[in-house]
């Protein structure tokens, strides 16, 4: 009889330690989950572009991000709603040189304001390009490369009284 018993909590006890080794697997999983999400969050939460910016005193939202070279690409083209309050910004990648702008179908003027390192390096104000073939655009460069750029509607920065040289803080509050 001892050795149906010891047989019995022998066997009881491997089917304990599968048991809770099935749990740990589990439990294990469920922390990297957890852990990738939080980490996953901490990410986007530092690496989110800013959501205004302070010239001259005065504070202004971004409506509209162009994160990705795709929608850096898109812009504002045949964007047919843009107000007075229309901002994008653009935020170029450190390794990026190519931050001309051009206004292939883009049906109102435009300004066109590069910053970088806090300070506005240049503006244009940019006309429309609609109806004519892509090669007859305007180019619009920077003299300087930009880690950010702005596009408003023609008009923002005159009556903002915005200036190249000036000091800007991009925040992402």
């Amino acid at each position: 009889m001892f050795r149906i018993i010891a047989f019995a909590e022998k066997r009881h006890i491997c089917h304990t330690r599968v048991w809770m080794k099935g749990w740990g697997i589990l439990i294990l999983c469920v922390v990297f989950v957890v852990a990738f999400f939080v980490i996953l969050t901490i990410y986007h939460v530092l690496n989110r572009p800013p959501s205004y910016f302070v010239a001259g005193g005065r504070r202004f939202a971004f409506t509209a991000f162009a994160t990705t070279a795709a929608q850096r690409d898109a812009g504002l083209m045949n964007d047919t709603n843009i107000t007075n309050s229309t901002l994008m910004l653009f935020v170029f990648p450190q390794e990026t040189t190519d931050d001309s702008f051009w206004m292939y179908n883009t049906y109102l003027p435009l300004d066109i304001i590069w910053i970088q390192n806090d300070t506005i390096v240049h503006i244009v104000n940019a006309t429309p390009c609609v109806g004519v073939s892509p090669l007859k655009c305007a180019i619009y460069n920077p003299d300087d490369a930009a880690d950010f750029v702005i596009e408003a509607r023609s008009g923002f920065v005159e009556r903002n009284k915005i200036t190249i040289g000036e000091r800007v803080l991009l925040s992402k509050d």
